[in-house]
């Protein structure tokens, strides 16, 4: 038990989270946590830096190409040595791959009725992705039930809601992760996966609100009689 004390120190030390959306921003920075999280072995960390650069695009290099990309995500998965940590990363890749293919369907003309023909995901789900292109669920609505709602608000051109939803549906798995010893390093994981969701979410709420105002400033500014209408504001 003595081993496992660093990280039950750790995660003691950690602001829970109450939910997703309750939160405009998480509830401690990145540097803290950082520095929370110096408490991992090397092994460890080491494993939580591969999950992480697998799930977070922003952490790869500029001027990576998508097939650079996608060999060493392969190349990080085969290095995770603990079996639920590799499952939950392979899960959270299934969850991108079905928003990716959502998103390429509906705002992408090119891929509106036929998927890229390229490697453009990495999930157990590809092939059938890929064959069910053009169903409303892509063929998987009754293993994922939120994908109508999200496959319909992308219809009605509702990004934010369709972010929300998938956003959602990440969240949720997380929160059916139990950890067989609360203060492992699997529980690490799941919180540090839940932050880097909350702080992705604080980014997106943030970047829609930022667009809406400038889309609400032109339409005010370009009006005959420099007034925006009510149906505008509303919307």
């Amino acid at each position: 038990m003595a081993e496992q004390d660093p990280y039950l120190t750790l995660l003691c030390s950690l602001p829970g989270f109450d939910a997703l959306f309750a939160h405009r921003i998480p509830p401690l920075s990145r540097l803290r946590l950082d520095q929370r999280l110096l408490l991992l072995t090397d092994d460890d960390r080491s494993q939580l830096d591969a999950v992480e650069q697998i799930l977070n695009w922003s952490r790869w290099p500029s001027g990576s190409d998508n097939a650079q990309a996608l060999q060493q995500i392969h190349a990080l998965l085969n290095s995770l040595n603990e079996p639920r940590v590799k499952q939950l990363t392979e899960d959270i890749l299934d969850l991108h791959a079905v928003q990716h293919a959502l998103h390429l369907r509906h705002t992408d003309k090119d891929y509106s009725r036929q998927p890229p023909a390229t490697d453009w995901c990495i999930s157990r789900f590809r092939s059938r992705l890929e064959q069910h292109w053009q169903d409303e669920d892509l063929g998987l609505g009754h293993y994922f039930l939120w994908l109508a709602d999200a496959a319909e608000a992308l219809k009605k051109q509702q990004l934010l809601a369709a972010e929300k939803i998938f956003f959602t549906s990440i969240w949720q798995h997380l929160l059916r992760q139990q950890p067989e010893d609360a203060f492992s390093f699997f529980a690490v994981v799941v919180y540090v996966l839940k932050w880097t969701l909350a702080d992705r979410w604080s980014r997106t709420d943030g970047q829609q609100a930022r667009q809406r105002f400038q889309q609400l400033l032109a339409a005010h500014q370009t009006a005959p009689d420099g007034h925006t209408s009510a149906e505008e504001l509303s919307a």
